[in-house]
């Protein structure tokens, strides 16, 4: 996401865009569906692989996963390279619909924790994937600039590709195979679509699943349309934008090593959330009515600290929730979630 989040503007909009539309309606319309249509295959794909790790092992699953990921970075360069866009959607659609690796990822830490670690493992794994988002868009912004004459605006795909390769070799060799939780779970479609809906079916997740996917829904407005904003407004190029979103990645490394751990050994998680969601809902006010561009990166960087907070805590009230065979399920539908949320922007 950190890759890919800076490069989309510069796709669709100006005299050098890759997937020239023709008119500005129709670049913001395909600018829209580039952008919905991965949180899309997460929604689809999300609940799904996180039953087949509770059925088959996060392992395995994992090891499918990325391979198929390092295939969709690929086909997204190459649509790039030849001009396709709807290549480029599909591509960007197989690598959402296999996203859920993040969640079953979620899912093998939550099985290595009990009551006391749960928390503070997670949070690993969020800062993990904040440095993703930190290093993502300067490997952009470096990678487009130009410094190098083989580098093209499909050169961050490539890297992207590289790195899912990488991290699939890493979990073949490093990874223990784990037993499957559920290995008696019965795979059918009708399945899925229960899987899909089980944050708004179940009741010992509904209210908890119901402020999920707002949370998601408003944060998932803000981060995919600041580059676009930025872009319009403050004339940002690939390499601004990807450091303005580094900046954010940043913020949420350092709050989860130093404000989260410290925050949630004094306050409740309820308590934690409410504050917090109140602090991050005010940021992205402040945020839209105010024109200097100083504001615009203290609100973004303060705004996604106080939302990793609540998205952690969340995670922990879903995981604590449900059984030990249901984690990939619940992690899985949490995808599902996201992708609905994110997904909803194209509107």
């Amino acid at each position: 996401m950190g890759l890919v989040f800076p490069i989309l503007p510069s796709l669709f909009f100006g005299q050098g865009s890759v997937f020239p539309m023709g008119t500005p309606h129709a670049e913001l319309w395909a600018y829209s569906i580039a952008l919905a249509v991965w949180p899309f295959g997460l929604f689809v794909g999300g609940p799904v692989i996180g039953e087949l790790s509770d059925k088959f092992g996060r392992k395995p699953t994992l090891l499918i996963a990325l391979s198929l990921t390092a295939v969709a970075y690929g086909l997204s360069a190459a649509s790039i390279l030849i001009g396709n866009f709807w290549l480029f959607v599909v591509s960007r659609l197989m690598s959402g619909v296999v996203g859920g690796a993040y969640e079953v990822a979620q899912a093998t830490v939550v099985d290595i924790s009990d009551k006391e670690t749960k928390a503070r493992n997670l949070g690993y794994v969020s800062m993990a994937a904040s440095i993703g988002f930190v290093i993502g868009p300067v490997v952009t912004s470096l990678s487009t600039s130009g410094w190098l004459s083989w580098m093209t605006i499909s050169t961050p795909f490539w890297i992207a590709m590289g790195l899912a390769a990488i991290n699939t070799l890493s979990i073949l060799k490093l990874l223990e195979r784990d037993k499957p939780k559920h290995p008696d779970l019965k795979l059918h479609p009708i399945g899925a679509a229960k899987t899909v809906g089980f944050l708004f079916l179940d009741k010992r997740v509904l209210y908890i699943g119901a402020i999920y996917l707002l949370l998601q829904a408003g944060w998932g407005f803000y981060t995919q349309g600041v580059a676009l904003f930025m872009h319009h407004y403050y004339h940002y190029d690939t390499g601004s934008t990807g450091y303005f979103y580094a900046a954010m990645g940043l913020a949420v490394a350092l709050c989860s090593v130093s404000v989260q751990p410290w925050l949630l050994k004094r306050f409740s998680p309820r308590t934690l959330y409410s504050v917090m969601g109140v602090i991050c809902a005010l940021l992205l006010v402040i945020a839209m009515l105010s024109k200097p561009l100083v504001v615009q990166w203290i609100t973004a960087v303060l705004g996604s600290a106080t939302q990793f907070i609540c998205y952690t805590v969340v995670l922990m009230l879903l995981s604590g929730s449900v059984s030990e065979k249901e984690q990939g399920k619940v992690m899985g539908s949490a995808g599902a979630g996201f992708g609905l949320a994110w997904g909803s922007m194209i509107y």
